[in-house]
């Protein structure tokens, strides 16, 4: 069928460049033994579900091929289907035949002009829907979305550049998507499409809206008219450049949010003050994000909001670019702070963050400039770090950092981006005994500092280096192929540049290897 593909779900950890990697890698020193025999009729099929469970998406589709009992298997389970998804890249122009049953869905710029006959039973068990880039009129969206009774993820989308107005909107639906907890709306043009959602979504929990470009006034009231609908539910609200719906949400007196993201907002004066304002009337917030503005608080808005959000377990926030501006004391007084997320927007910040609470799980850091040692003196403080994620960060050595990781006995993923600490040297540092992922982009150590690094690393299973040099290095090599026996997933990328060779727009070569039988052969 050339309409669609079936796809497997990637984890929710990123990656530096291409698809995933899920190869399967095993030591060359291991011997290897004929299985022994089983009979499957001896499991029920709850344990064999179970078993199945640790198979990725594409395992799984291979899983139902071998017979009848694990194709049923794999159908009746909700789990195991959420493992893929069916992916619909261009126009349906014949009936699809042969798809598997799913509860996720999406289509990529595909031209849908009517229902299909195979849509009604292919939708039944579907939960998650999403249309990117899709030409479609609103009537069809409607009898799609009719038709498909347990949905509660739906996600739509519009190409950036499409300026024409959206037709066929009615001023009425007959039905109700009462499951449906979950509405991403983006590059929105039309505030047209908010008047549908009114009358179909009455439950929703979470609601993403990002407009496009020319907004007005009235499209700031369809939006804040769609979520004073959605007060009793509505526990997340995420939206995008338009101050307007702030003033509005305010007034707001039952809606209780939880998790809120804004981005884009204009930088105007009153922005801040908004905020702490939603602040005060959201004490139950658990998740802020104001990352992706060019506002910033003062030092007495901070305390405030620091003060009112004692239930914070995220943050992420824009320190500015006026090192004057930077006072992170307030973080002081979030005691269950979990992940924290900081751009310095500028290498001029020389910011020293306060001491965390040890339940501090996840940080986040990007251009922020550390004096001497105090990032190294800050992590001590961290004793239960999982998560490390730092780009384009200065500081003076690898030595200092390096040794501080090896104290932290929880860190289980570590990606560096853009590092160029001034000494690059090998030097002595404990075992990260618990870390199992490691992303490096375009780092500068020594041969012999990477070598290192990665031999401390027993329980690594996922291994991405992009633009590192030396890791073809023959040391490195013989590190990752001997030394990792529990790496699963393996991608190196590596850009060789050829002499001679004319080409439009760049002269070196992409070369991309992902399974350690490259690796060894490099």
């Amino acid at each position: 069928m050339e309409s669609c593909e079936i796809c497997a779900r990637l984890p929710s950890a990123s990656t530096d460049h291409g698809p995933e990697s899920h190869r399967t890698l095993r030591p060359f020193n291991v011997k290897r033994s004929d299985p022994p025999q089983l009979n499957q009729s001896a499991l029920p099929p709850e344990m064999w579900a179970e078993i199945f469970k640790g198979l990725s998406g594409c395992h799984l589709l291979r899983v139902r091929l071998v017979c009848h009992r694990w194709k049923d298997i794999v159908d009746s389970s909700s789990a195991l289907l959420a493992k893929y998804y069916v992916f619909f890249l261009c126009d349906i122009h014949d009936e699809p035949n042969d798809l598997p049953p799913a509860t996720n869905a999406h289509f990529e710029k595909v031209d849908i002009a009517a229902v299909g006959s195979w849509w009604p039973s292919f939708c039944q068990r579907l939960v998650e829907l999403e249309l990117t880039r899709c030409e479609i009129n609103v009537s069809v969206l409607l009898d799609m979305l009719k038709q498909i009774p347990n949905l509660k993820c739906l996600a739509l989308s519009w190409e950036l550049c499409d300026t024409k107005p959206l037709v066929d909107c009615p001023v009425a639906v007959d039905f109700t998507l009462n499951k449906l907890e979950k509405l991403r709306l983006e590059d929105v043009k039309s505030a047209e499409i908010f008047k549908v959602f009114q009358q179909l979504c009455c439950t929703l929990k979470s609601l993403n809206i990002t407009w496009c470009c020319n907004r007005d006034v009235h499209h700031s009231v369809e939006i804040a008219k769609f979520v004073n609908g959605l007060q009793n539910t509505l526990t997340e609200l995420t939206i995008n450049d338009i101050d307007e719906v702030l003033i509005e949400v305010i007034k707001f007196d039952r809606l209780r949010l939880k998790k809120l993201t804004l981005s884009e907002l204009q930088p105007t004066s009153q922005i801040p003050g908004l905020i702490v304002q939603l602040c005060r009337l959201h004490p139950s917030l658990e998740h802020l994000d104001v990352l992706d503005n060019q506002f910033w608080f003062n030092k007495t808005q901070l305390n405030e909001m620091s003060q009112l959000l004692s239930n914070l377990k995220f943050l992420s926030y824009c320190l500015g670019s006026k090192p004057e501006q930077v006072d992170l004391t307030f973080l002081s007084n979030m005691p269950k702070l979990e992940i924290l997320s900081l751009d310095g927007r500028t290498i001029n910040n020389k910011s020293v963050l306060p001491d965390c609470r040890p339940n501090l799980k996840e940080l986040h850091l990007e251009e922020i400039f550390f004096q001497d040692n105090s990032f190294q003196m800050c992590l001590e403080k961290m004793p239960n770090i999982q998560a490390i994620h730092i780009e384009a960060c200065s500081m003076d050595s690898w030595a200092h950092f390096l040794k501080v990781l090896g104290t932290l006995k929880h860190l289980r993923e570590l990606k560096l981006h853009n590092m160029c600490p001034k000494e690059t040297t090998s030097c002595y540092f404990d075992d990260l005994t618990a870390l199992k992922s490691l992303i490096l982009f375009s780092c500068k150590m020594s041969q012999d500092l990477l070598a290192t690094l990665l031999s401390r690393c027993p329980s690594l299973h996922k291994l991405h280096m992009t633009l590192v040099k030396d890791a073809l290095n023959d040391d490195v090599r013989r590190v990752i192929c001997w030394k990792l026996p529990r790496l699963i997933e393996l991608r190196v990328t590596m850009y060789i540049k050829v002499e001679g060779v004319e080409r439009a727009s760049r002269t070196d070569i992409r070369v991309v290897f992902d399974s350690l039988e490259q690796l060894r052969s490099a």
